[in-house]
Parts: C-alpha cells; sequence; structure tokens
C-alpha cells in the first residue's frame, strides 16, 4: 500500500507511521463515513472514482481484516510491513492532512514494524494502485531479499509485542488443526466458526454434548498470549466455553493446555493492550 497524494506526490507514509494507520483519500469520498452505509453506497459517490480508485478504497473499508498483514510502498521500494489490529474507521479529527489540506479520513489501526533498510522490488506488472493485493509469490520474494546478510523479514524493530505477522498466523493455523486432530481422534465432530466472530473458534459436537473451543497457539513454551474483549466476555459467559492454548506449536510435539472458561479466569491476569474510546454524552 503506498500512502501518498496522487501519482507520485507527496509522501504521508510517515505520519501513517506515527498515527500507527493505514490511510486513504478520495475526493469524491470526502467527510463520508462509510462505517454507516453498505457496500458501494452512497452510488453517486462512488460512481465518481475511477476503477483503480474503488479497488482500493474497497479494500481499506472491506476487505482489511484483523490480522492481515500490509506492506508499505515508498517509491520503489518496500520500507516496511505491519499488522492490522481492528476494522475500517473515519477519521473525524483529520489527525492526517496533506501540505495541500487533503485530509485521510479513511483509515484502519495497524501495528507498525520499519524494515531498517528498504527493500527495492518490482511486483507484479505495474506499481500504480495505491493498494495491490500481494500474492504468496510476492512475499517469498520480498522474504527472500536480504539485508547485510540476513532476511529482511527478521530485521525488524525489536520491540514489538505481537512478533512476526506473518508467522504467528501460521502459529495460529497450526494449533487450530492440532487442536481439531485431537477432538476428531476422541470421536468429535468438528465445525470451525472463525468468521463468524462467536467469541470462539471451533463448535465441537458429539452426541447431545458441545464444546465451544477457542484456540491460541504459542510459537515457544510460554502460554501467553494476546485474546479479545470478545473472547474474554465468552470465557465467562459460556459453559460450554473451553480454551485450547498450544505451545510450541510450529513443532512436532506440541502441548495443549485446556481451560475451562472459569479455570481461564483464575489462572491468567487479563493486561490491556487497547482500548476504545467513545465520546461522554
Amino acid at each position: 500500500m503506498a500512502f501518498r497524494v496522487g501519482t507520485g506526490g507527496e509522501e504521508l507514509w510517515e505520519r501513517c507511521k506515527a498515527n500507527r494507520v493505514a490511510a486513504i483519500h478520495y475526493g469524491p469520498m470526502l467527510n463520508i463515513d462509510l462505517a454507516k452505509y453498505s457496500e458501494n453506497e452512497p452510488k453517486d459517490q462512488w460512481k465518481l472514482l475511477a476503477p483503480s480508485q474503488k479497488s482500493s478504497l474497497r479494500m481499506v473499508a472491506y476487505r482489511m481484516q484483523p490480522d492481515d498483514v500490509i506492506y508499505v510502498k515508498v517509491g520503489p521500494s518496500i520500507v516496511a510491513r505491519g499488522r492490522i489490529l481492528g476494522p475500517y474507521f473515519f477519521d473525524r479529527r483529520n489527525r492526517i492532512v496533506s501540505s495541500c489540506g487533503l485530509a485521510f479520513q479513511h483509515q484502519v489501526p495497524v501495528h507498525w514494524e520499519s524494515f531498517e533498510q528498504p527493500i527495492r522490488i518490482q511486483l507484479g506488472t505495474q506499481q500504480l494502485p495505491t493498494v495491490a493485493r500481494l500474492t504468496s509469490e510476492d512475499v517469498e520474494r520480498i522474504d527472500a531479499i536480504r539485508v547485510d546478510g540476513e532476511p529482511a523479514t527478521t530485521r525488524l524493530s525489536s520491540d514489538s509485542m505481537f512478533g512476526d505477522p506473518v508467522q504467528n498466523r501460521e502459529t495460529e493455523c497450526k494449533a487450530v488443526a492440532w487442536v481439531t486432530d485431537d477432538y476428531e481422534r476422541r470421536g468429535w465432530k468438528v465445525e470451525s466458526v472463525e468468521d463468524q466472530c462467536c467469541g470462539y473458534d471451533l463448535r465441537c459436537t458429539r452426541g447431545r454434548s458441545e464444546d465451544h473451543i477457542e484456540v491460541k497457539g504459542v510459537a515457544g513454551d510460554v502460554p501467553a498470549f494476546v485474546i479479545t474483549a470478545n473472547e474474554v466476555r465468552q470465557a465467562k459467559t459460556d459453559s460450554r466455553f473451553i480454551l485450547g492454548v498450544v505451545t510450541a506449536a510450529r513443532s512436532k510435539q506440541p502441548e495443549i493446555r485446556w481451560f475451562t472458561g472459569r479455570e481461564f479466569v483464575a489462572a491468567y491476569e487479563l493486561d490491556p493492550l487497547q482500548f476504545r474510546a467513545t465520546p461522554v454524552p
């Protein structure tokens, strides 16, 4: 994704990094909060956008999801990447404004990690769109480029509490696979509900029994992880909730620790990493 005014215009990457967001601007969508509309509404404004602008704005407003990985392009180089922390929002405060007064109001929150050295690379046949979806081959090419003899993806700022976003996703997928296999070997039917925002990942049934499994994958041996407010709420209110914490999830010998909702609340201290702030009436 590029953060610039027009094609080859003023770069706004540093402002996006400082505000921990990815942001985009198109004139016809000024002062329009897309969260209040269904996709492709309001139609009168959308029809004023060029096809490439529509594609880029849809990516930011509707396609980007928490834990997706985003790469930053400045000129011919990839300079950073980040993990998306939440859904689209409209910035009424106009925190990111170009020198010519253009407000980049359409945003998603991102935890950014800057590369120590820019990665000069050509992806695809052209690089004009503000937002372009990368293929797995594109990501592999970026990862293969070495800076001072080390893979570029390992030379990120060391203060990230989230680790490598791509590896985190791999760890989580491995953990879900281990838990699914464990339940299926014990005769349970396992259904993934990860895309339904239920507050848990798997619905497992066996006869009249039903478990709601939230899976947390950890690459190392310490069972510490990030958990959402919705998942904590589920742990406190759902009698069928079970937390499965898989340590050494990417190894051939992982360990699964099981907790009921009540056991989880008693065993873990919850430290807030983010807050939602709303105006006082």
